[in-house]
């Protein structure tokens, strides 16, 4: 038997007029479920509504036990690590993530979205913090995915840079987070900005191209008051 090469995890020998081709990424490759008790427990394959696709070796992915997913996929490379808290009960839909080497995310609990593109750029991550709401046709990225050199010294002038939200970060609509940016606490980010620096100031919404701050000193919760719906329309 003679290996003839080896490409994405997957190792092909040929055998005379037949090939075989093994995918050992199972070796060194794990999902975990993290027990409402704090332990760690590897498993077979995914939650319920989620596809998780390895394309290299020695990566992770850990799902908090009960959350709640649809259509979510997971696109993984080398060297990477992901965390995804435990879902609000709306769930985490239409979540599609893609970590290439050496990168890693982290989602918080209390987390719920109905349409994210998170792209993991290498050597950087995605950090989410706790209570967040996503809502569709979002994107968070670290990369340009393309580079960009200088013509004169080769230097790559646009390398990945990590992206770091908050805890309770209402992103609305058609939202942009490019690489490099910062989110503080306890931020509304309105339907089609593009948030290119980061966000300083808490309890405030940012909005437009780029964003910028136009109310400050709010506060938002997932659903109206009982006294809010009660209110009679003058």
């Amino acid at each position: 038997m003679k290996l003839v090469y080896k490409q994405d995890s997957h190792t092909v020998f040929n055998l005379g007029l037949v090939k075989l081709k093994f995918n050992f990424s199972w070796k060194t490759n794990k999902i975990f479920v993290l027990k409402d008790n704090g332990l760690l427990k590897q498993i077979n394959k995914p939650p319920k509504g989620v596809k998780v696709n390895f394309h290299g070796k020695n990566s992770e992915i850990i799902f908090a036990e009960n959350s709640i997913f649809r259509n979510c996929v997971f696109e993984i490379a080398d060297n990477c690590k992901a965390y995804i808290g435990k879902t609000h009960n709306w769930k985490a839909i239409n979540l599609y993530a893609a970590l290439e080497d050496n990168s890693s995310l982290n989602i918080g609990d209390d987390f719920n979205c109905a349409g994210v593109s998170i792209i993991c750029g290498f050597n950087s991550e995605v950090k989410i913090g706790k209570h967040c709401m996503f809502s569709n046709n979002i994107v968070v990225r670290t990369t340009d995915q393309h580079p960009i050199y200088d013509l004169a010294t080769n230097e790559c002038l646009n390398k990945p840079k990590s992206v770091s939200i908050g805890d309770r970060v209402w992103v609305c609509q058609d939202v942009r987070i490019l690489k490099g940016v910062s989110v503080a606490d306890n931020v509304i980010i309105a339907n089609g900005a593009v948030v290119a620096k980061p966000i300083m100031n808490s309890n405030s919404i940012y909005a437009g191209i780029p964003a910028v701050e136009v109310k400050s000193g709010v506060y938002w919760e997932k659903e109206f008051s009982l006294k809010d719906k009660e209110a009679v329309l003058a």
